[in-house]
């Protein structure tokens, strides 16, 4: 009988364990695919986009669509493209941070939150909700919070375009 409580007590508290930890980055395959085929003689219809992904130095770098190509053509041209984005959009490539003014360091606060919130709970600490899967981030906020959250947000297939107009991040889910 003791053995069978200790069973279930271990049970229970692997499952309380992996309930709580967050699962590999599965970014959307459908995005990848649309990014890596557009012609890169016209503008891209993800020209506003931010794109995210680590740095060798344990930074997270701020890529545009534009800048995407540029790191794949100067160090990994031997690939193919849509294989370079489904890599670096999971965060399993790590590229040289050479361009200036484009790298983060993670918040810890906001790291935090993001680690023992679910993601409805962490999306709705930091953003305010517009329309079905569209957000836009709460105002002063410092940038490092800022980007750290739009990274946790990248991570977990929203995609964030910046208005122009009226100067805020419009956050979307990747569908």
């Amino acid at each position: 009988m003791r053995k069978l409580n200790e069973i279930l007590i271990l049970l229970f508290m692997v499952c309380c364990i992996s309930c709580n930890t967050k699962h590999d980055i599965s970014f959307n395959q459908n995005l990848i695919k649309s990014i890596s085929e557009e012609d890169e003689n016209l503008p891209s219809r993800f020209f506003n986009s931010l794109f995210f992904c680590k740095c060798q130095n344990e930074e997270i770098l701020i890529l545009s669509v534009y800048e995407l190509r540029e790191v794949y053509l100067k160090e990994y041209k031997h690939t193919n493209y849509k294989d370079f984005l489904t890599e670096l959009f999971n965060q399993k490539l790590l590229v040289n941070c050479n361009i200036q003014d484009k790298q983060i360091r993670i918040n810890e606060e906001v790291k935090k939150n993001y680690l023992k919130m679910p993601l409805k709970e962490f999306l709705n600490l930091y953003c305010t909700k517009k329309k079905e899967n569209i957000f836009i981030i709460k105002n002063n906020m410092p940038d490092e919070s800022k980007n750290t959250i739009l990274y946790f947000l990248f991570i977990n297939n929203y995609i964030t375009n910046i208005d122009d107009y009226s100067g805020t991040y419009v956050i979307k889910k990747v569908s």
